[in-house]
């Protein structure tokens, strides 16, 4: 299932004055510029004509080979998470998350307010999250990992998905404990050449205070 929505564009086509005092990106031939988002329509140039275009973008997948492929993408995800969990006394299974990484995978550190964004490699992720596992004493019990929401859009061999998830410490006689983590993974994949979806970039954003969860991502409406 692919996520629907409606963005904006503007065409702007300039007076012979303006136009003459624009960049040479112009395509004169045309006569029009592409201007993204309302905002910058309403800031378009004095003396220039807009139009304000809807575009319908990011259509459900429909075609049965979009659709396998989807499958296939939400496939590997499942199994993705299924392998950052763990039961108590057991690890994450590393083999499976090494597999599903391509080489060369970039990880970006959740964003701590005052720290600049910070991209690191498979083998550093990897000794981080074995790091957290081994020394968080309230991770004795286990760690599960769930996906709540998951939004996919692919084209050909790249894909991206946004997946909304809560990760939580198993507790007897509760199914599902409250949430110890909350937030939204951002995730790219690509095809290799034996048809298998692999991740080459993973981003995190933890719900928290001024950060709320938004409703597109499963979050309460309004925010």
């Amino acid at each position: 299932m692919g996520a629907t929505f409606v963005s904006l564009i503007c065409l702007v086509r300039p007076k012979r004055s303006v136009a003459a005092s624009m960049s040479s990106s112009f395509r004169r031939g045309a006569g029009w510029l592409l201007v993204s988002t309302a905002a910058a329509c309403a800031k378009s140039a004095p003396g220039t004509s807009a139009v304000v275009v809807p575009v319908q973008a990011f259509a459900p997948a429909t075609s049965a080979a979009d659709i396998a492929a989807e499958r296939d993408i939400r496939r590997t995800l499942d199994t993705l998470y299924a392998a950052f969990s763990f039961n108590a006394g057991a690890e994450p299974d590393w083999a499976t998350q090494r597999a599903l990484f391509l080489p060369g995978a970039a990880f970006v550190d959740p964003v701590a307010p005052g720290t600049a964004p910070r991209a690191i490699g498979v083998d550093e992720f990897l000794a981080n999250f074995r790091r957290w596992v081994t020394t968080d004493s309230t991770l004795r019990g286990g760690f599960r990992e769930r996906i709540v929401t998951l939004r996919i859009d692919h084209f050909g061999h790249v894909a991206h998905a946004y997946v909304t998830f809560e990760g939580f410490v198993p507790q007897p006689g509760l199914s599902t404990p409250p949430a110890r983590t909350r937030g939204v993974d951002s995730v790219q994949l690509v095809r290799d050449d034996h048809g298998r979806w692999r991740v080459a970039s993973f981003t995190t954003q933890y719900e928290g205070p001024g950060a709320p969860l938004p409703a597109r991502f499963g979050g309460h409406p309004g925010t």
